[in-house]
């Protein structure tokens, strides 16, 4: 799947409510923490403590300002593996909670 039209259904999801979205608390691979901010470089990795594997390799990340402040949202595609049971899914995560569909 494209990324515009990967971020097009997770836009949908997530105003129609159908989205599953968690707590975010991002972590190094040491389990260090790291701000949302920290994680948004493209092209670097995204950990988060709910999946078994915890990691996600970002594609695409970008900071917009909102009513509360700077908001930070991204895109990470994770491969399939049994973590989501074997298959591929993207990870949306803004400010303070994230989320994964499947692709």
């Amino acid at each position: 799947m494209h990324l515009e039209a990967a971020l097009l259904r997770t836009r949908k999801l997530i105003e129609a409510g159908r989205y599953r979205t968690f707590s975010a608390r991002f972590v190094t691979q040491d389990y260090e923490p790291l701000s949302p901010r920290e994680a948004m470089t493209v092209g670097g990795v995204v950990y988060v403590p709910y999946m078994h594997r915890p990691s996600a390799q970002i594609v695409y990340g970008a900071r917009a300002a909102g009513h509360d402040g700077e908001i930070i949202h991204g895109l990470a595609f994770t491969k399939a593996d049994y973590t989501f049971g074997n298959k591929d899914a993207f990870i949306w995560f803004d400010h303070d909670t994230w989320g994964f569909n499947y692709l």
